[in-house]
């Protein structure tokens, strides 16, 4: 297996992401490394940590997509960037998949251009795995897709659940519910009403639990929720700002004069609800619904993290998530222009 990895993306960028991807080496030897980006950056970061793994190879990319760069017009002026080089390794079989922790835009823009959605599939879908009282919960769409139609929110359901089974191992039939302002059936938009009878005729393809809101997510009440890309980044940037916000008002509530035991009863209780909401904990979110596959880990991914995203990265390929998505579509029959599930043509697009 070969998973490209965008050495130059990435606030921490090249060290942590070196220096993941060589302690990773050591623990997946099964695992070919391909770092990609500045060749005379890289070598000597590689080099300072001693001989490099024989399952750890340098693909120079001489460019890089800055962050705050428009990602449409820097694939288009750089075509050497290493999220573009990264993306043409898996189109052309050389590798299986890529990780990014660099511009989100830039490497879902060059996931869809370079390795083209799967059959069936209208438009991927960044899934997140947030915490849960109960685990994990996968949210499908956190930013790829603002614009959704009821199509695209049915097939987010479809391709979380399969990933939540086979990649976050989720016990049993994934718990599917559908992000809205209330939990009864009329609640919503006329596309959330569209999509939540679309989704109850899925019964017996899919676990659908109905409408559930924000405060859901946290509570377990479902394995998979799904919302357009707009909801879904609002509801992700506030969670981790007021997660940060509640750790650091926790540590500042104690006065002065309080014993060292309650201090370090309080530091647990911290890092405990910090390893909980560390992103480092899952690495990244799969684009889903594109080939191969392209991860994108958070910008602030530190060594730890980019490990984790190689793990599920190799996870995600060794339980052939991608065809077992393109299986389930054609089976249930939610296959695009071809499913005869709208009346309106202009919905499957």
């Amino acid at each position: 297996m070969r998973i490209a990895i965008d050495a130059m993306g990435g606030d921490h960028a090249p060290q942590a992401v070196i220096d993941g991807a060589l302690d990773s080496a050591s623990q997946l030897p099964d695992v070919q490394h391909l770092l990609v980006g500045d060749q005379a950056r890289i070598a000597p970061l590689v080099a300072a940590r001693g001989a490099a793994p024989a399952n750890v190879v340098i693909e120079h990319a001489s460019q890089v997509i800055e962050m705050g760069e428009s990602p449409v017009e820097a694939l288009r002026r750089k075509r050497d960037n290493s999220i573009s080089v990264c993306a043409r390794l898996v189109r052309d079989g050389k590798a299986d998949g890529f990780i990014s922790a660099g511009n989100t835009g830039g490497a879902v823009a060059a996931a869809v251009y370079y390795l083209r959605q799967l059959e069936g599939v209208k438009r991927a879908g960044i899934a997140v795995p947030m915490p849960s009282e109960k685990g994990r919960c996968i949210v499908i769409d956190v930013g790829a897709n603002v614009n959704c139609k009821p199509i695209h929110l049915l097939q987010y359901g479809i391709m979380a659940s399969i990933y939540a089974k086979e990649v976050l191992k989720v016990s049993g039939v994934p718990r599917v519910g559908l992000l809205n302002v209330g939990t009864e059936a009329g609640k919503g938009s006329f596309l959330m009403k569209e999509v939540f009878a679309r989704f109850e005729r899925l019964h017996r393809s899919l676990n659908f639990v109905g409408n559930v809101e924000g405060l859901d997510v946290f509570r377990g009440t479902c394995d998979v929720v799904v919302c357009d890309g707009f909801v879904g980044n609002v509801l992700l940037k506030a969670s981790e700002s007021c997660a940060e916000l509640l750790i650091k008002e926790f540590r500042q509530s104690l006065p002065a004069g309080a014993s060292p035991e309650a201090r370090g009863a309080v530091e647990a209780g911290c890092r405990r609800v910090e390893e909980r909401a560390d992103y480092a904990e899952v690495g990244g979110a799969p684009l889903l619904g594109v080939k191969g596959l392209c991860v994108i880990a958070h910008g602030r991914s530190n060594a730890r993290a980019i490990v984790n995203a190689i793990r599920y990265a190799r996870e995600f390929t060794a339980n052939r998530v991608n065809d077992k998505i393109v299986e389930q579509l054609r089976k249930i029959g939610i296959w695009g222009r071809l499913s005869g599930w709208f009346s309106d043509a202009g919905d499957d697009d």
